[in-house]
């Protein structure tokens, strides 16, 4: 994306700003490509992240050429399932042979996100106040925007939420200027780089940019500036998703819980615990999805912002601009639409729900993006801009930076909390210690090279004792039947498992397999050995 000269010397100044808080928060310890014991103590999904990437740069290239092998043996499945951010596994992938054998780039990835956000906020700002300075310091609400935090680390690929901030870019700064060639390109790159992130961005990026398309066509009354864009943009992704294995085997998109992790109308209120002023408000389960606290500081200009309103109203302000159908109706479609998209089916205004009755087609559609809550961001995002940029528009240029600064201020203060819990967590020097010390561990792998799951093959989703098996999988070139996936497999596991234990109770033997049981136990003799080691039961071929 090109822009003039000035704004974009404003914006790198705020990436190096956005750099810069990512250090604050997590130190520099994380960057280090070389260290991952952190990641391996971390959250669960953070371990799944890690795991995938080291999963997919330890498989044979095949095409498609996202796929990894031996995590679902004897399937493929793709990186995309993993979480492992295929933007950056791709291309290290490529880069393995030269790289040490302990390598991860999460870190990195990380800061690459708050040197995007702060760029891409600071050019928004930027272009809709004129004022630079105004802009770089307003560029730090995003910057410590409690939703990118929250995520970051967590669900770590769902901390890119530059790519909503970039689209939002260039639908304010470049779609009117740009021609439909260059506008495809734009948003082809934007659709294909939420896609290798996170799918989670794609509805997001999409519906940004349709509000984009509708605004230059209602204002150039030429269709195909908007067609050509989303038929390029469409075929291209989903060329990309084919050429990683998004569509590869028997994965299904569409998972339960739609209308659990939705968002709740308190949503941008409710600091969910991780404000040092406003308390937690009643959610229901599930909906932690939908968390998109603003911030005290932010909740304040708000007020300020429609108190100036109300004073302009009243004066009647003759410089106040004029609306135009053409940008008010996109702006409408775009808060009305995400907001419904992460009510979901089931309405909650805290603890009371109400429950709408829609067709099962619309159902099974809607379930590939289940947790829905997440699709309330773009509005947050925007609320953001809009007050931001309203108070440096409306108020006199000393004033609004006082505003802006009070109001930054206030926010850090309410988040104090929250960012020293992440500074606790991410400075020290960690040293990850296996808990599968038992000696037994290392004849196992030179005994076996299979590890199967016996059902419900499910429960390796909610024990971390699974991926400790994965790690210890992967370190002795074994492979498994399931693993803690983005998308549940684990029906087609179990199905295998089942017909797998059915062959060993009719007298096969399979002597390069070993069993784990989490949960269940064979009905019957399965020909097999049963020992509890560091808490977990194995199974191994008897003597026959």
């Amino acid at each position: 994306m090109r822009f003039s000269d000035t704004k974009t010397k404003t914006a790198l100044t705020g990436a190096i700003l956005g750099a810069f808080v990512f250090i604050l928060i997590y130190g520099i310890r994380v960057i280090d490509p070389t260290y991952d014991d952190w990641l391996m103590t971390g959250y669960q999904d953070l371990v799944q992240h890690y795991l995938g990437w080291v999963s997919y740069r330890h498989s044979e290239w095949r095409f498609p050429i996202g796929l990894i092998e031996d995590i679902v043996y004897p399937h493929y499945i793709s990186v995309i399932y993993t979480d492992s951010v295929p933007l950056f596994a791709v291309p290290f992938k490529l880069l393995s042979p030269v790289l040490p054998e302990t390598f991860q780039y999460f870190g990195i990835f990380g800061l690459c996100c708050f040197a995007l956000m702060g760029y891409f906020s600071t050019l928004i700002l930027c272009h809709l106040t004129g004022k630079k300075v105004y802009s770089i310091i307003g560029s730090l609400f995003f910057d410590l925007s409690y939703v990118m935090i929250d995520r970051m680390f967590f669900h770590t690929a769902l901390a890119a939420q530059w790519l909503i901030l970039a689209t939002i870019a260039w639908w304010y700064i470049g779609v009117r200027k740009a021609g439909m060639i260059k506008n495809a390109a734009i948003f082809t790159l934007l659709s294909v780089a939420s896609l290798l992130t996170e799918a989670y961005f794609l509805p997001m990026v999409w519906g940004i940019m349709l509000c984009a398309l509708l605004e230059d066509l209602l204002c150039a009354k030429k269709p195909a500036r908007v067609i050509i864009p989303v038929l390029i943009s469409g075929a291209v992704t989903i060329l990309t998703g084919y050429a990683l294995g998004v569509f590869y085997g028997d994965v299904s998109a569409a998972n339960g819980g739609l209308g659990i992790f939705s968002f709740n109308l308190n949503g941008f209120i409710n600091s969910q615990g991780k404000s040092a002023i406003l308390p937690q408000l009643p959610l229901n389960l599930g909906q932690f999805e939908g968390f998109s606290y603003l911030g005290c500081g932010m909740l304040v200009l708000i007020v300020i912002c429609l108190v100036i309103a109300m004073v302009s109203v009243i004066s009647r302000d003759a410089r106040k601009e004029k609306m135009k159908l053409s940008s008010v109706l996109p702006h409408i479609l775009y808060v009305v639409c995400f907001t419904l998209f992460a009510l979901s089916p089931i309405i909650a205004l805290g603890e009371r729900t109400w429950t709408l009755d829609i067709p099962e087609f619309l159902y099974d559609k809607w379930s590939v993006f289940r947790s829905s809550g997440r699709m309330i961001w773009p509005v947050y995002y925007l609320i953001m801009v809009w007050v931001i940029s309203y108070i440096g528009k409306n108020c006199k240029k000393s004033l609004a930076m006082i505003l802006l600064v009070v109001g930054l201020l206030l926010q850090i203060y309410d988040e104090s909390g929250f960012l020293r819990e992440r500074q606790e967590k991410y400075y020290p020097k960690i040293t990850y210690t296996c808990s599968l010390g038992n000696e037994a561990w290392d004849s196992f792998s030179e005994e076996y090279e299979h590890i199967m799951v016996y059902p419900n093959t499910f429960s390796i989703y909610s024990n971390y004792k699974g991926e400790e098996l994965w790690a210890y999988a992967l370190k002795n070139n074994m492979t498994m039947n399931i693993v803690y996936l983005a998308r549940d497999v684990s029906a087609r596991a179990n199905e295998e498992a089942y017909e797998h234990f059915a062959e060993l109770m009719s007298g096969e033997s399979y002597p390069d397999t070993m069993y784990v049981f989490f949960d269940e136990m064979p009905p019957e003799d399965a020909g097999l050995d049963y020992y509890e080691i560091d808490g977990i039961t194995i199974g191994l071929p008897a003597e026959r």
